[in-house]
């Protein structure tokens, strides 16, 4: 009988299942990993490293300079003469007072060091540049046929920087007819640096200017043969006839503006409401029955106490103010009124009639005189029940939003005591001081 032998083992299988090995070859390879990555950031900072202070040309282009004189970029563009340590400025405040006053000094164009441009200063390397600059080298021709020296020195300049080639010999340049050449340059170089005399007779310098330019003579007009056309005599010029003199009108003060001027002027002393109320308790007493006489005293017993808290603080200047008030909204109310069709009344909170419509005085036979010369209220206008139901809504309403209006029915009643049932709305208007101040009442007329 064979002996157990044990079955073969794989190796590749058994490679792939052995987890990574932990040894000193991947320490090595970590190793050179970092040697590489610090020996390129030392090359990189070695390249990237600045010197402690640029040289002129350097720190005059901004560039990155190195330590070494001459530095390499001044060694590659051919300045390795002229490469000295650039000058670093001192902060104004690390300055000393000498040092503060000479540079005012150089700051001031009036100062004596301002009037000598030639000076330069010791060990400044722009003088090794400006003495290679072509503009300083150029040698100027001032010999030209004009009077004036800067005309000469212009002309000699642009003639040197053009080059040799700008002045062509005479006889490459093309001839000019004389007629041309008098209407294109109607003076000589002589007369540039001098003033020329215009309109001065029997001077042939102003005939052939004005000839030149009245009949705008070309080079080919001179050898046609056409005449010329004379130039247009002036006219006479005559003065235009001045303005009569205006006189300021005066600002005509409309009658609106009148009557505004006229309420701030009369208006001296508060109003008096509790006369309105007084007047209320003895129509009250007069007219209505007694359970109405209840309703309505609870009403304003309800209203009472805010008017009160709202009427002690205020000064007696305080008071003639609201009252302005009143009467200068009463006169656009006035106005307002005369473009509407609705009758309408407006009256105080003790319901004294201020504004009478037009229509309201067709409506229940009331004049507007009568009214307001009579100081009628609104609630003797109205019928018993009508104006116990106006005071429990007004001491509602007294204090809630402005905006809105109160909509009902009420009896009015016409001048011979007549009722007419109409269809009701009024709304209160406050004053700075939140007092009811302003009732608008409309009315409709119902039919049945």
């Amino acid at each position: 009988m064979l002996p157990h032998q044990p079955y073969p083992i794989d190796t590749s299988v058994a490679d792939l299942e052995t987890p990574p090995s932990t040894g000193s070859g991947s320490t090595r390879s970590r190793k050179r990993q970092r040697d590489g990555d610090s020996g390129s950031r030392s090359r990189e900072a070695a390249k990237k490293k600045k010197a402690n202070r640029a040289c002129f040309h350097c720190q005059k282009a901004h560039l990155t300079c190195d330590d070494s004189r001459p530095c390499q970029r001044c060694v590659k563009r051919g300045m390795a003469d002229s490469c000295v340590e650039g000058i670093r400025k001192k902060a104004k405040y690390l300055l000393d007072e000498e040092e503060l006053a000479e540079l005012k000094k150089q700051k001031d164009p009036k100062g004596p060091e301002a009037s000598g441009s030639g000076s330069h200063v010791p060990g400044d390397p722009c003088k090794h540049t400006a003495a290679n600059d072509p503009l300083n080298n150029l040698v100027l021709n001032t010999e030209h046929p004009f009077d004036s020296r800067a005309t000469n020195m212009e002309y000699s300049i642009l003639t040197a920087i053009l080059g040799p080639g700008a002045q062509e010999p005479a006889e490459q340049q093309p001839a000019w007819p004389p007629a041309a050449a008098a209407a294109y340059m109607p003076f000589t170089p002589q007369d540039v640096g001098s003033t020329p005399s215009f309109g001065t007779p029997g001077d042939p310098g102003s005939a052939a200017f004005s000839g030149a330019s009245m009949a705008f003579a070309t080079p080919f007009s001179a050898g046609s043969g056409e005449s010329q056309p004379t130039p247009p005599q002036p006219r006479p010029q005559t003065p235009p006839p001045r303005p009569p003199p205006q006189t300021e009108k005066q600002p005509e003060s409309s009658p609106s503006k009148t009557r505004q001027s006229a309420v701030y002027r009369s208006v001296t002393k508060p109003y008096d409401y509790r006369e309105g109320f007084h007047f209320l308790m003895r129509h009250l007493k007069e007219r209505y029955v007694k359970n109405d006489i209840l309703r309505i005293i609870r009403a304003i017993a309800m209203l009472r106490p805010s008017l009160i808290a709202l009427q002690v603080p205020l000064s007696e200047e305080d008071e003639v103010f609201v009252e302005k008030c009143f009467q200068r909204s009463v006169l656009e109310l006035e106005k307002l009124i005369s473009f509407n069709g609705t009758p309408t009344v407006v009256w105080r909170r003790t319901g004294e009639i201020c504004v009478v419509g037009v229509e309201f005085s067709v409506l229940t036979g009331w004049s507007r005189e009568e009214l307001l010369g009579q100081r009628k209220y609104i609630y003797e206008l109205f019928e018993n029940q009508s104006a116990v139901e106006y005071w429990e809504q007004f001491a509602t309403h007294a204090f809630e939003n402005t905006l809105q209006s109160v909509h009902t029915h009420c009896v009015l009643l016409t001048k011979t005591g007549v009722p007419v049932l109409c269809a009701f709305c009024f709304s209160i208007r406050r004053d700075i001081f939140d007092l009811p101040n302003i009732v608008v009442g409309q009315w409709l007329p119902l039919l049945s």
